[in-house]
């Protein structure tokens, strides 16, 4: 099964807002049948300009290896996913 959901900035109601705003991060949570969990975030551009120009990140954590900043990735993830207008 996959979930993905996509990011639009929203006001309190929960309406996008007038002026489109871009959720530039990338983030992402995966977990298997076993509870195993990889998350990642990060500002990667597959554009010309984001490969040869700009200064991109990308973090890759998984639960088995650095639980604490997984926690805190799902936390971050969360959060901003149930608070309207977050």
């Amino acid at each position: 099964m996959l979930e993905v959901k996509v990011a639009i900035a929203c006001d309190s109601q929960r309406q996008p807002r007038p002026m489109p705003e871009l959720f530039h991060a990338k983030a992402g949570i995966l977990e298997d049948k076993d509870g195993d969990r990889l998350v990642f975030n990060g500002s990667i551009n597959e554009t010309p300009s984001g490969w040869f120009r700009n200064w991109e990140s990308f973090h890759v954590f998984t639960s088995w290896q650095t639980p604490d900043p997984v926690k805190a990735e799902e936390t971050s993830f969360y959060q901003l996913w149930a608070e309207p207008g977050g």
